[in-house]
């Protein structure tokens, strides 16, 4: 199993930029067509390569793709796409120049996206700024957006860190040629966080984790106990998971990475029958996928209860029987 090297949070950025990408590939309605976007490169594999993320729709009935760098063009290979997240990966085997870091937007920062779009349109390439309205949304100066061509470009703080890469355009217009096309109307420019690339990244490339699979990493969390919406006692620090997209893999913390807190015992709070039917129903819609064999077909579900490592009751369905969840056993009580 190969390795890899991801220093998402080391320096390097000194000479990072956007990057031209360009897909070759055939329409639904058999047409050839040639595609245009932008992506950046966030790491470097063992073997010399740059990692490279993009948007995942650049790749939509895509058969293959190459980066200009340098004036040079160089191919896409390895290509990844995540099944739910507006992200994909690949590698090209072009001159390592710097690469961005990624980091999460917690609050409105002041930001500049980096795309290609105007010189696909026949006009100078220029980046625009605005700020982030969450972590998946940049209001752009003067109301300016992303257009076609743009989509998979940085979205960069002022001290160089990516904070996600541009998706689209918030608008239910045509796919705007112009940035300014929607300006009067405030469109927004659509972004898939750091969070979501960083996912990605760790579930594809961070599975070296041996024999008996990977650990499971906690992270602190400020918790206020309530009832019925009326807090019951003081604030308490407990650890929480991440969310996992896909069944078998649990990702990493980012870097600088997290000790795995484990919440004292007295602290422990049981779920609620409603809270243990709402993790089962996001976690089947979730890996709805994962459920079906490769002619689309349900197939046999097993469920296996454990408790510190060790079985504890195990049921197999078939295809279309009910699936019964016994609270009391899921709730903890035995």
């Amino acid at each position: 199993m190969r390795l890899l090297m991801i220093w998402l949070a080391l320096a390097g950025i000194a000479n990072a930029e956007a990057m031209q990408l360009i897909v070759q590939g055939t329409t639904a309605q058999g047409s050839r067509y040639t595609g245009y976007g932008t992506c950046f490169v966030v790491g470097t594999t063992e073997a010399g390569k740059c990692l490279i993320v993009t948007a995942a729709h650049n790749f939509d009935n895509a058969e293959r793709g190459s980066v200009i760098k340098g004036g040079k063009r160089y191919p896409v290979e390895d290509l990844r796409i995540h099944p739910r997240h507006d992200v994909a990966s690949f590698e090209s085997p072009m001159p390592y120049g710097g690469e961005f870091k990624l980091r999460q937007a917690t609050r409105r920062v002041r930001v500049e996206a980096l795309g290609f779009g105007p010189k696909f349109h026949g006009r100078p390439t220029a980046g625009w700024t605005g700020e982030m309205v969450g972590s998946q949304f940049m209001l752009g100066d003067g109301g300016l957006h992303s257009c076609s061509g743009d989509s998979g470009g940085p979205v960069i703080t002022g001290d160089g860190y990516a904070v996600g890469l541009v998706t689209g355009v918030e608008t239910s217009g045509s796919t705007p040629t112009r940035r300014n096309q929607y300006a009067a109307t405030n469109a927004r420019t659509v972004v898939t966080d750091a969070d979501a690339i960083r996912l990605h990244l760790t579930q594809y490339y961070s599975q070296q984790c041996g024999p008996n699979g990977c650990s499971i990493w906690l992270r602190p969390q400020i918790q206020q106990p309530q009832f019925l919406g009326i807090p019951t006692g003081p604030p308490r620090v407990v650890g929480v998971t991440p969310p996992i997209d896909s069944v078998g893999i649990v990702t990493r913390p980012s870097v600088p990475q997290q000790q795995p807190v484990s919440p004292p015992a007295t602290q422990i709070v049981r779920p609620t029958d409603s809270q243990i039917q709402a993790a089962v129903n996001v976690w089947m819609q979730a890996n709805i996928s994962q459920l079906k064999g490769s002619d689309g077909q349900c197939l046999p579900i097993t469920i296996i209860l454990a408790r510190d490592g060790q079985e504890i009751d195990r049921e197999t369905y078939q295809p279309g029987q009910p699936i019964i969840l016994d609270v009391e056993t899921l709730g903890g009580s035995r």
